[in-house]
């Protein structure tokens, strides 16, 4: 396969992709032509070539993104937690000081926004692998690996 243009009839491709999330999103694409004589394995080549290099731009776009969304969720876990513990901390205070002894008890409130705690940390042990992955999936197509690699190295 030759890098310059085809002197026949040639087969025209387009791929396009966008770049970001949200409003701001850009797209992009790419575009190029193949001799019509080509193989099939030649047109692949190309075809994957060309898919890469938008992979690797979609990447390098989401990586600070992704990285900013794990850190605000990891901050957000650890400060979950120290809301729990102080909540627990201070039932148990309570329960101290009015002599109950036993499990400490929290009022009907309470009792709920620490029920809410402990759904939103499960949330959080969800997500951050989830972001996690996917930060490593970035940086290896940043770095140029397949798919494939890179889904192995997450």
């Amino acid at each position: 396969m030759s890098d310059t243009a085809p002197v026949g009839p040639a087969l025209g491709y387009a791929f396009k992709t966008l770049l970001g999330e949200g409003p701001l999103a850009t797209e992009v694409g790419l575009q190029s032509h193949i001799a019509s004589d080509a193989s099939e394995d030649e047109l692949n080549a190309v075809m994957d070539k060309c898919r890469r290099a938008l992979e690797r731009q979609k990447a390098i776009v989401d990586i600070p993104n992704v990285t900013r969304a794990l850190k605000a969720n990891r901050e957000g876990l650890i400060n979950l937690r120290k809301e729990a513990q102080k909540m627990d901390r201070e039932a148990a205070e309570a329960g101290r000081k009015g002599g109950r002894s036993g499990e400490p008890k929290m009022n009907e409130l309470d009792a709920g926004r620490r029920e809410k705690i402990t759904i939103d940390e499960k949330r959080y042990l969800i997500l951050i692998p989830e972001l996690e992955e996917k930060l490593s999936i970035a940086l290896a197509y940043r770095d140029g690996e397949t798919k494939q690699k890179a889904a192995k190295s997450a």
